[in-house]
């Protein structure tokens, strides 16, 4: 038996047909355009990698070897101390360079990176703001890191002894 099924998906010969199409068309181009930026921009947000886990920090220089070399992918990066919660940090977004722990004892941290071919590069340390994503975090920042490099060594020490639930490289763009 012969089937009738020869009929075109639309017709081109009337111009409505055409429109139709060429309009829904360009609006799916248009819906892939901002799910694919929405994507994007979800992909590219804070990234974490952890350098250590739970760690008591005293005035000697302990250095972590982290699994994979540590790289600037984003606008800024930090070497972040979450102080472990029983030591408690002093919330005082005023004086963000003063890192005091709940009993009252002043920390000075010290936090060096170590590229792969051995440089060494100090970091400015502060208190973390509160409200942040690290409320007992305390911040190591390292400005004008070379983009091209690695970072295969993370060095701590503290003036004071501390125990760190976690040491993480932040890497971030700014808003």
């Amino acid at each position: 038996m012969a089937s009738n099924f020869n009929q075109r998906a639309f017709n081109l010969d009337d111009w409505r047909e055409v429109l139709l199409f060429s309009v829904a068309g360009i609006g799916a181009l248009v819906l892939l355009v901002l799910v694919g930026g929405f994507i994007y921009g979800f992909a590219t947000l804070d990234s974490e990698q952890i350098v250590s886990g739970p760690v008591s920090l005293s005035s000697q220089w302990t250095e972590f070897v982290p699994e994979k070399p540590l790289r600037p992918m984003k606008q800024s990066q930090e070497i972040v101390l979450d102080v472990d919660p029983s030591e408690g940090l002093v919330e005082d977004n005023l004086h963000l360079e003063r890192i005091q722990l709940s009993n009252a004892r002043l920390l000075h941290p010290q936090i060096q990176l170590v590229d792969s071919q051995g440089h060494v590069y100090d970091a400015e340390v502060n208190r973390y703001p509160v409200p942040s994503l690290y409320k007992n975090g305390i911040s190591a920042y390292v400005s004008n890191l070379p983009k091209d490099l690695e970072f295969t060594k993370v060095r701590v020490r503290s003036d004071s002894p501390v125990l760190v639930s976690r040491i993480v490289w932040h890497c971030h763009n700014g808003k």
